[in-house]
């Protein structure tokens, strides 16, 4: 059974708390919404907030090494946040 398949019938937030952050972040940024790491509510030092978001997975994959201990992930007013190691995401609507 396919991913597609098993998550037929499961609302997002669902879906979204089943997922890691990052797999999170990858799944909005494949569906359009741009994402940036956050370091609680501000961008990194060097990164220019929103102005930086992408979609592309490649450079999530490099934040995520850079910063794997982000909780916050943002994009197009949406925020993805984490609750610690081990534990699922959860997308909310600003």
């Amino acid at each position: 059974m396919t991913r597609y398949e098993q998550d037929q019938g499961r609302t997002m937030q669902e879906l979204l708390n089943s997922m890691s952050l990052k797999d999170a972040a990858v799944h909005y940024a494949q569906n359009g919404w741009p994402v940036f790491p956050l370091a609680g509510k501000i961008p990194y030092d060097g990164m220019h907030g929103h102005r930086d978001a992408t979609t592309e997975k490649a450079v999530i994959d490099h934040w995520w090494r850079e910063h794997p201990q982000s909780k916050h992930w943002t994009g197009n007013r949406q925020e993805i946040r984490g609750s610690g190691p081990g534990y699922g995401c959860a997308g909310r609507l600003l």
